[in-house]
């Protein structure tokens, strides 16, 4: 027999035993899938919800502009211009030259007059003070018709050195164009400063 006639015999042979594993291993896998359990795809379940209604709190209504005030430490640093717009000190607390101080540290009473661009009914003030807090006395909301709402009673809320005093009212029948506060500087040692003042409109 020669060589070639040989080899071809033998590859034929192979491929007889490779297409019989083929054909085998076939079979077995569709007898397996024949006979396994069938997996129910699961079940999904829609639940209709009811649209929930979103309460937005209003925030503050910062002071906008300065109207009057007694002292201010310089016309820059510390200066009346400070204690306007957002809080931008606090949280931090300290003799910190963002906030407004009087020209003295304990003199007998200070006062700062601030407006807002916006009048609008007021249920409360919130002061920001950010160095030596306490000291505010009271606070006057002034209507458009130039009526000043004496609001005494308020909740300090601190915050490490620093903290919020919160003046509450009944909402004003009147808009409120500005707000003005007293310090009583003697009764809290050290400068009094005060970062931001925010209106909060009626609920």
């Amino acid at each position: 027999m020669r060589l070639s006639d040989s080899i071809q015999s033998r590859a034929v042979c192979v491929a007889l035993v490779v297409n019989s594993f083929v054909t085998f291993v076939a079979v077995g896998i569709a007898a397996w899938l024949a006979v396994r359990p069938a997996h129910e795809c699961p079940t999904v379940r829609v639940v209709e919800v009811e649209p929930s209604v979103l309460t937005l709190t209003p925030g503050p209504q910062w002071a906008s502009s300065v109207r009057a005030f007694s002292s201010e430490y310089t016309t820059s640093a510390w200066s009346a211009q400070q204690a306007l717009g957002a809080p931008n000190v606090y949280p931090r607390s300290g003799d910190i030259d963002a906030a407004w101080a009087s020209r003295e540290p304990d003199a007998s009473t200070e006062f700062i007059e601030l407006g807002f661009a916006q009048p609008q009914r007021a249920s409360a003030l919130e002061i920001y003070e950010t160095f030596n807090p306490g000291a505010i006395k009271h606070v006057e909301l002034i209507t458009e018709q130039g009526e000043h709402l004496v609001v005494p009673r308020r909740e300090l809320r601190p915050n490490g050195g620093a903290a919020v005093s919160n003046f509450v009212t009944k909402c004003t029948t009147q808009r409120i164009v500005a707000a003005r506060f007293v310090v009583d500087s003697a009764n809290v040692a050290g400068w009094n400063e005060v970062d931001a003042v925010g209106l909060l409109p009626c609920p």
